[in-house]
């Protein structure tokens, strides 16, 4: 099937959808056709048609969108950080009390 025939084919569906919505609400509303006319009553409820099928998307049999395989990720190794150096600081030694007698 080329791809003209498929956009005919989406024409007509939404097409047959547009006519069938119409004569739906044309069934509908009887009193408003008498009071509006035949014409303007007709235009109107196409318009209203046409707005009703716009957000509706018509199923057509095309070819299948190809499927990304999962793509295999190497595991990432864990490093042992090595232990963090400690440095012997050269503490000041504490602080000798002298007994000075106080006077």
């Amino acid at each position: 099937m080329s791809k003209k025939e498929n956009d005919q084919k989406k024409i007509s569906q939404k097409e047959a959808m547009i006519n069938e919505v119409t004569v739906q609400l044309s069934a509908s509303l009887q009193n408003l056709k008498t009071e509006l006319g035949e014409k303007k009553f007709e235009k109107r409820t196409r318009k209203a048609a046409k707005l009703l099928v716009e957000g509706i998307k018509f199923n057509t049999p095309g070819k299948p969108a190809a499927k990304k395989s999962p793509t295999k990720k190497s595991p990432i190794k864990k490093v042992a950080k090595p232990a963090p150096v400690k440095k012997n600081a050269a503490k000041p030694a504490p602080a000798k009390k002298n007994a000075i007698p106080k006077k």
